[in-house]
């Protein structure tokens, strides 16, 4: 809906820089549940101090942490948290 595309396999392995969106969501309980949302975009980097070659590195990320007894409101924290993502990727990534 907000025009990112999903790549597929095929798609993936060409794109330079193989990014990728992580999304975990842990849950403890019994309610009260404790919740951590992660959402991060994960891509192919280079540390400029150490040539041993490219990494995996976060480079944009959002996370939540919390207390609740309403497993609806984890899902809107993802919702919220996947919101914020795609304002990011809008803001450098124009329609």
């Amino acid at each position: 809906m907000a025009g990112i595309k999903v790549l597929s396999d095929e798609e993936y392995v060409k794109v330079p820089g193989g990014p990728y969106l992580y999304v975990s969501v842990g849950i403890l309980g019994p309610s009260p549940y404790v919740y951590n949302v992660s959402i991060g975009m994960r891509q192919v980097t280079t540390l400029l101090r150490n040539s041993s070659g490219p990494i995996y590195a976060t480079t944009w990320d959002v996370g939540s942490l919390g207390l609740t007894s309403n497993l609806m409101k984890i899902r809107s924290v993802v919702k919220d948290n996947m919101d914020k993502f795609i304002n990011a990727w809008l803001s450098v990534n124009p329609k």
